[in-house]
Parts: structure tokens; C-alpha cells; sequence
């Protein structure tokens, strides 16, 4: 087995490719767009925008909360789903790190992707 990296560590493989099964299913990536995007949903509202069952829904919620990439509010009868940037941005952010020879930067094919510090 090849020695990976110091900037690319088993635990960097390991999250970047979580994420990259988590994005592979269209209707995962659907749900975390609208919630990235539009805010926080309930499951009738995420049904309606995906025009799927809730049984289907909730099924790939289960799998995003599992992952650490959304979050549940309970308000009233409905439970309330948020996307949480953090830890999926973080990834992004070490990954960029990991493959770039600049610490803050990635360039490519007239892509050039900034990684700023707070």
C-alpha cells in the first residue's frame, strides 16, 4: 500500500469519500442543496420540492444526520432539517490543502478555487 501524504491523512480519505457517496445519490444532493440554499425544510415541505414520499425522504435524512451534514429541529409536529456547513466545509477546505501546491489555493483550467482563513 502506498504511504499517503502528510497533508493528506487516512482520515481525510476516509471523510472526502463519506461525502462524495453522500453527494452521489441525486436526491441526497438535491436535499442538501435546497437545505444549503433555501434554509431549513420540513419533511412534507422537502416531499413537495422533491416530489417524493415521505418514506423516501426520510429515509435519505436519516442517512445526511447520520453523516454529521444536517441537523433536526423538532417545532410543534413537524421536525425541522438544517444543513450543517461546518464540518462538510472543513473537508472541502483540507482537501483543497491536500492536493494544491499552495496552502490557500488550487488552480486549474482557469478554475482557481481560495481558501481564506477567519
Amino acid at each position: 500500500m502506498t504511504k499517503l501524504t502528510p497533508k493528506l491523512s487516512e482520515e481525510l480519505v476516509e471523510d472526502v469519500t463519506c461525502y462524495c457517496k453522500l453527494l452521489a445519490d441525486p436526491t441526497r444532493l438535491k436535499i442538501m442543496l435546497l437545505l444549503g440554499f433555501q434554509g431549513d425544510f420540513h419533511v412534507s415541505g422537502l416531499c413537495q420540492q422533491l416530489n417524493l414520499n415521505q418514506p423516501a425522504v426520510s429515509h435519505h435524512l436519516s442517512i445526511l444526520k447520520d453523516a454529521g451534514v444536517i441537523e433536526l429541529r423538532r417545532e410543534g409536529k413537524h421536525n425541522y432539517y438544517a444543513f450543517i456547513r461546518e464540518p462538510f466545509c472543513d473537508v472541502i477546505k483540507d482537501l483543497i490543502r491536500a492536493v494544491s501546491s499552495d496552502e490557500h489555493a488550487i488552480k486549474y483550467d482557469g478554475l482557481h478555487v481560495k481558501v481564506n482563513e477567519y
